[in-house]
C-alpha cells in the first residue's frame, strides 16, 4: 500500500510541536511525515528541499504539503507553480487537518480536498 507523504511546512517550532502531539497520539511518528521550516532569512535551502520533494512525487509517492500561512516565509519557499499533479499544498494548517491527513493517507484521490474541509470544519465558535 502506498501512503501519501505529508510535509508540515511552518514557522520555526510550530511543525515540531505539532509532530510531538502526533507522536503522543500515535505512539510514534508515522512513516512519511516530515516537518520543514525556514532556517533564518535564507529560504534557498528550504526552497531546494521542497523542489526535490515535489519533483519526486508520483503515483507511488504522492505529496501533501500542509503549510501554516499563505504569504509568509514558509509558503514563500514553495515554487510559484509546478506541473506535478501528485504534489498539492493546503494552507491554514491546524491539528485536526494534520490528523485527518494522516488518518486518510492511503488514498490520494480527493485527499487534499477532504483534508482542507476537515481543517475548516474544525474551526468553530462556541457558544
Amino acid at each position: 500500500m502506498t501512503l501519501v507523504q505529508v510535509v508540515v511546512l511552518t514557522h520555526a517550532g510550530l511543525g515540531e510541536a505539532l509532530l510531538a502531539v502526533v507522536e503522543h497520539i500515535y505512539g510514534d511518528r508515522p512513516a512519511a511525515l516530515l516537518s520543514l521550516s525556514p532556517a533564518g532569512d535564507d529560504l534557498a535551502p528550504l526552497r531546494a528541499r521542497l523542489q526535490e520533494l515535489i519533483d519526486a512525487a508520483g503515483p507511488e509517492r504522492p505529496l501533501l504539503i500542509l503549510c501554516d500561512i499563505l504569504g509568509a516565509s514558509p509558503a514563500n519557499a514553495l515554487p510559484k507553480t509546478w506541473a506535478n499533479p501528485w504534489a498539492r499544498v493546503i494552507y491554514g494548517l491546524n491539528l485536526p487537518m494534520l490528523l485527518r491527513a494522516l488518518s486518510r493517507r492511503e488514498q490520494w484521490e480527493g485527499l487534499p480536498e477532504l483534508v482542507a474541509e476537515g481543517g475548516r470544519a474544525a474551526v468553530q465558535c462556541h457558544p
